[in-house]
């Protein structure tokens, strides 16, 4: 499958609230723009199908999150990937498409924290590991670093430079805590790309070593 110009510039929108929207547009064009999201909805939620049967991980089958929210367009479409036997856990294996990048990436659902055995404090130890981890990756210059309280349109810190720098570091460590985690992740800027769900499969079987050495 491919990934083009226009899955990216499907988001390209100045409001995404339905209300808004019937008021600036006629509703012959309101109804086009639900029909485009749809499309490209659907051409995500295909991608993560075909993702899917590329990996040999124990991970659950993609739910896609709906491209609409009852009273908004999505800003982004998302899909988790979870680790068999540990589907009530919060942290998760994820892919996200929105006006900037195409990305595959480890996170932590902090809305799932309460019921969750794994514990922001539990998730946030991975950075002891991070680096003797990512040591056999591919193409890791593509691979970034950020916290989930950033921005998804922020620009991120290269990995490789995290890796090497000890203020950068000790910045991140500080910004950690209760509400706060880190998020790792390999990042597409917006342009076509053939054979995509081979390269997700790729990148999360990567973070899967990573993944796996939660509790």
């Amino acid at each position: 499958m491919e990934i083009t110009k226009a899955d990216f510039a499907n988001f390209n929108l100045d409001n995404y609230t339905f209300k808004y929207l019937k008021s600036v547009l006629e509703p012959e064009e309101v109804q086009d723009l639900k029909n485009r999201y749809q499309k490209h909805w659907q051409h995500f939620k295909d991608l993560q199908l075909a993702t899917r049967c590329q990996l040999t991980l124990p991970l659950t089958a993609p739910k896609v999150e709906s491209w609409t929210n009852g009273w908004n367009l999505r800003t982004h479409f998302w899909c988790p990937y979870r680790q068999l036997q540990k589907e009530t856990s919060a942290p998760c294996l994820a892919v996200q498409l929105n006006c900037k990048n195409l990305r595959a990436y480890l996170m932590f659902q902090h809305y799932r924290s309460e019921n969750s055995p794994v514990k922001p404090q539990d998730y946030n130890a991975l950075l002891d590991v991070l680096k003797e981890t990512v040591a056999s990756w591919e193409d890791r210059a593509h691979y970034f670093i950020w916290t989930n309280q950033d921005s998804e349109l922020a620009d991120y810190w290269p990995l490789l430079d995290y890796l090497a720098n000890p203020q950068l570091q000790a910045q991140l460590q500080g910004k950690l805590g209760p509400d706060t985690t880190f998020q790792v992740g390999w990042l597409l800027e917006k342009s076509d790309a053939q054979d995509i769900e081979v390269t997700l499969a790729q990148h999360l079987t990567q973070l899967f070593q990573l993944y796996q050495q939660l509790p």
